[in-house]
């Protein structure tokens, strides 16, 4: 979300919100102080806005409490549905964190969040249906109980092969919130 706010900021300054996969090495050799300078003002204020957009200052203010950190970062990404990087950032902006602070728990949190993604597995049954959409998948899966499509065509649209699996899947899509 961080990231696409960030790039619509850039098409209200009136520019292009991708990189140019056209330039060359000399193009961007060629490139001017001037340019460069500005593209240094555009960025940090492109990741105002975009923090703004996600995680409006006054809010966040209103939001903040004194609780232990891994507390506050739980629930303010719940409530403001960023990232706890964020979080962490627009901690550091209000001055919550100083920069030491903001510095050793950036690290600890990207250390947590990439070993989140070094652990094997997870379930099929849980993220299976947020691939899609869930109500996607569970309005497929009735129309397929209630006899209005196919299994085949439902098992295809789930990516799924095996009918133990699509009634485990329904199982689980009934069963959680």
């Amino acid at each position: 979300m961080f990231t696409l706010a960030h790039e619509v900021a850039h098409l209200w300054l009136g520019e292009s919100a991708l990189s140019n996969p056209d330039m060359d090495q000399n193009a961007l050799a060629a490139t001017t102080n001037n340019q460069r300078a500005k593209q240094q003002e555009v960025e940090p204020w492109c990741n105002a806005v975009a923090a703004e957009l996600l995680v409006p200052r006054k809010l966040f203010q209103a939001e903040l409490r004194k609780e232990p950190l891994p507390d506050a970062l739980r629930r303010l990404t719940s409530y403001f549905k960023v990232s706890s990087l964020v979080i962490l950032r627009r901690m550091r902006d209000v001055r919550y964190l100083n920069r030491d602070e903001y510095t050793k728990a950036y690290k600890e949190e990207l250390y947590r969040i990439m070993a989140l993604h070094r652990k094997p597995g997870g379930s099929f049954y849980l993220s299976q249906p947020y691939k899609l959409s869930r109500l996607f998948s569970k309005a497929l899966i009735t129309s397929t109980l209630e006899g209005h499509t196919l299994y085949r065509d439902a098992m295809r649209m789930l990516g799924v092969k095996k009918a133990s699996t699509f009634n485990e899947l329904g199982r689980n899509l009934v069963l959680a919130p």
